[in-house]
């Protein structure tokens, strides 16, 4: 019966061992998509930023309207109605407003705001709200 819980034991902490292996590799490949995605976002928010429209919307507009009239928040939303999705572009002063007006953990040039189509009702509101707040 001793060498039985011998065994056991051994068995046990074999199965543990296992256990806490696997646990380690799942954790590092969890932080691997993580960067992964945040790679990839970045990266496409860089591509849209060094693509004509993006550079023309950014620079030539939003920038310079913000400086030349002494606007704090420049938006630009394009609604997809047809994925009900608008993307939104904004001067660098206006990124925390944004941010906070729709609660994203995440931020940059283009971001899609699911369920968001309607500029009146859904996103008008949200960024006076943001700006009270400031």
């Amino acid at each position: 019966t001793d060498i039985m819980v011998m065994k056991m034991r051994i068995f046990q902490k074999n199965i543990n061992d296992k256990i806490k292996k696997s646990k380690e590799i799942i954790k590092k490949e969890k932080q691997k998509i993580k960067e992964e995605k945040k790679k990839l976002k970045e990266e496409k928010r860089q591509k849209f930023n060094q693509s004509t429209p993006g550079k023309i919307i950014n620079k030539i507009f939003l920038r310079k309207v913000s400086n030349n009239e002494n606007i704090r928040v420049v938006t630009l939303f394009v609604t997809d109605i047809f994925e009900n999705v608008s993307y939104c572009l904004y001067n660098r002063d206006a990124e925390n407003i944004i941010k906070n007006s729709f609660d994203l953990k995440e931020i940059y040039e283009g971001v899609p705001l699911k369920d968001i189509v309607s500029r009146k009702i859904q996103i008008a509101p949200y960024i006076m709200d943001a700006i009270e707040k400031e």
